[in-house]
């Protein structure tokens, strides 16, 4: 609770006193720079340069957004690399209406604590989302076709929830093919752009159906992963062997909450001591 508190009220303090400068908050622990996100939904802020300085000046050198990843109404020519960095968001995230690709290359993890629509991710877009990186989102995911990317990924090894697919008014295109190195062991191709280096990795093993989150570091029970874990882990049951942490870390633990002698920023529980 004290913890808490403190995180709310330097939150507070950032956000009456921010300037133009995107980044909030910086772990003296991990060096993660955390951003406050959005809450727009599909408002557009002003005219299209209006809005577009807006997103880069939230979300610029941003790896961890604290909120909802809100990525709208961007014109053809807009450059979308400041998104590159973005690791976490803790809310949802709404690609809507873009005219350019969005690529979120270092993406790992949707954790949804925020939904819009009642979707942890929803994508209404004609252009790719490469997102090669993305190993989870917790909860409902609902895109729009033509999608020719996203048709091809293997959703059940991401998406704790629904997966809709929805039509749109669009017209069909012509799409690239996956890379021929993107073929799992059944000739299948899974792939979140057209290069070898946008394949989705597929797991070679399956996880026994007790693993909490699908997720494992080899078959069997014990092979299944510590619930507080996101991506897999290098060992079973243990929640300082996980690869990426669901919500804290401390002291090298991933766990629920953070020690209420700690506040946070980012996953990171520091001491206040």
């Amino acid at each position: 609770m004290v913890g808490q508190k403190v995180l709310l009220f330097i939150l507070f303090c950032v956000y009456m006193f921010k300037g133009t400068v995107g980044i909030y908050l910086e772990s003296p622990i991990s060096g993660e720079q955390v951003c406050v996100g959005t809450g727009s939904g599909f408002s557009k802020m002003g005219d299209s340069s209006y809005h577009y300085k807006r997103l880069y000046k939230q979300y610029v050198d941003c790896t961890y957004v604290f909120g909802n990843l809100e990525i709208t109404h961007l014109k053809r020519g807009q450059d979308t690399s400041f998104l590159a960095n973005i690791r976490v968001v803790t809310g949802y995230m709404l690609l809507f209406a873009n005219e350019v690709d969005v690529p979120l290359p270092s993406l790992v993890f949707v954790r949804g604590d925020m939904r819009f629509m009642g979707y942890t991710v929803l994508i209404a877009m004609f252009n790719n989302v490469p997102m090669p990186a993305l190993k989870e989102i917790s909860g409902d995911l609902k895109y729009y076709n033509p999608s020719c990317f996203l048709d091809t990924i293997r959703w059940d090894l991401i998406v704790r929830g629904k997966v809709i697919k929805a039509k749109s008014s669009f017209a069909h295109r012509n799409c690239d093919d996956c890379s021929p190195e993107c073929e799992d062991r059944d000739g299948q191709s899974h792939c979140w752009g057209p290069g070898p280096d946008m394949c989705q990795t597929v797991p070679l093993i399956e996880c026994d159906y007790v693993c909490h989150n699908a997720t494992c570091h080899e078959e069997g029970m014990l092979g299944c992963c510590h619930p507080q874990c996101v991506g897999g882990c290098t060992d079973g049951w243990i929640n300082s062997a996980c690869d990426y942490c669901r919500n804290f870390k401390y002291q090298g633990r991933c766990i629920q909450d953070c020690p209420e002698t700690s506040y946070y920023i980012g996953e990171d529980c520091i001491d206040l001591d």
